[in-house]
C-alpha cells in the first residue's frame, strides 16, 4: 500500500514532512478521482482517509492497532418487550438465551454465535418515528439458508416486506421491521437462493 511508503519517510517525530504530507493526503482524501497526483495512488477516499490517520497516528507515537475477532452482539432499544419478544421468537424464530439480571428489562437473542440485545427504552433517539421500509436506513443483516422459504414464511406472517430478489450487492434481500420500526435485512447469496 502507498500509504506504508509515506509512513517510512514520515517517521516518528519528523512533524514539518508529516505537516506537509499531511496537508498532501487531506487534500487527496477529498479529490479523489482527479487524474494523477497524489489522489491517483488511492482507490477510495476511506482509503485517503485511514492513510492519513495512520500518519497522525504514527507521528504521535500511537502505534496500536484494534483487533476484532468477531461482532460479538447488536443491541436495539424497544418500547414493550412482550411484543418485541413476540415478533424476534415467533415471527423471526430467533432462540432467545439467558440475560443477567439488569436493572431494566430486556431480552438476549443468539444468532449462530452472535448476539441480539433487546433493551426497553421508550425515550431512546434510536427508535425511528417513521416506520416505512427502506433499505438505506441503518439495519442489521441476518444471513437466511432459503430466500423463498423465509418470504413465503414472512408474508404468511403478514409481516411488511420490502423485496430485494436481484440487488446488485450480489445477495437477494428482505427487509422488514419489528414493532419498533427497527430494520432487519434477511438475505441469501444469490448462489444459494431458493
Amino acid at each position: 500500500m502507498a500509504c506504508l511508503g509515506f509512513i517510512g519517510v514520515v517517521g516518528k517525530g519528523k512533524w514539518e514532512v508529516a505537516d506537509k504530507l499531511l496537508k498532501l493526503l487531506k487534500l487527496a482524501a477529498f479529490t479523489n478521482g482527479t487524474k494523477g497526483g497524489i489522489a491517483s495512488i488511492f482507490n477510495t477516499p476511506i482509503q485517503s482517509s485511514i492513510c492519513v490517520m495512520m500518519i497522525i497516528n504514527i507521528c504521535r507515537g500511537v502505534t496500536a492497532v484494534i483487533h476484532y475477532t468477531e461482532l460479538h452482539h447488536v443491541s436495539l432499544t424497544v418500547t414493550n418487550l412482550e411484543r418485541a419478544k413476540h415478533f424476534y421468537s415467533n415471527i423471526l424464530c430467533l432462540k432467545e438465551i439467558g440475560r443477567p439480571n439488569f436493572d431494566f428489562p430486556g431480552a438476549w437473542y443468539e444468532v449462530n454465535g452472535q448476539q441480539l440485545h433487546l433493551i426497553v427504552l421508550p425515550t431512546s433517539q434510536t427508535i425511528r418515528q417513521d416506520k416505512y421500509l427502506s433499505s438505506r436506513e441503518g439495519h442489521f443483516a441476518l444471513r437466511v439458508k432459503d430466500y423463498t422459504e423465509t418470504l413465503d414464511w414472512l408474508k404468511k406472517m403478514n409481516v411488511e416486506l420490502l423485496e430485494k430478489p436481484d440487488s446488485i450487492s450480489g445477495f437477494a434481500q428482505i427487509f422488514c421491521a419489528d414493532p419498533d420500526g427497527n430494520l432487519i435485512e434477511l438475505n441469501v447469496d444469490r448462489n444459494d437462493q431458493g
